[in-house]
């Protein structure tokens, strides 16, 4: 939307703990908050043992929580102050942009790299991939 950036300007975290499928593509999956949220400073907070927490780790950025409870969410931010939030910010906003949002040549691209991967027999198969 327009007026995301307006929104998360609004918003010091981000929550990218996904329960919805939990023991499944929670485990998985890289939420659009995530890219939404980093891509205007707001910092992510997950659970490490998910690829989301991975992902964010590889990043360097982040709120890495060992389990998703009230407890574990109060040691990791409990003491927070301004100065080492504005550290994990500062952090979320040095990353390059291009982490967060794509524009058409990297749509482009990616289609490419699936052309290059189908094995296609049919010419009706062929004319659409054209």
């Amino acid at each position: 939307p327009e007026d995301m950036a307006t929104i998360y300007r609004e918003v010091h975290f981000s929550w990218a703990i996904d329960f919805f499928e939990q023991g499944l593509n929670s485990e998985w999956l890289l939420p659009n908050r995530l890219y939404e949220g980093c891509r205007f400073g707001a910092v992510p907070i997950s659970m490490a043992n998910t690829e989301t927490g991975r992902f964010l780790d590889r990043q360097g950025i982040g709120v890495l929580l060992p389990q998703a409870t009230p407890e574990a969410l109060e040691a990791a931010l409990g003491d927070l102050d301004e100065h080492r939030f504005g550290k994990l910010r500062a952090r979320v906003l040095a990353r390059n942009p291009r982490t967060w949002s794509h524009d058409r040549s990297d749509c482009r691209a990616l289609v490419e790299k699936l052309r290059g991967l189908t094995v296609v027999q049919d010419p009706y198969a062929a004319q659409a991939l054209a």
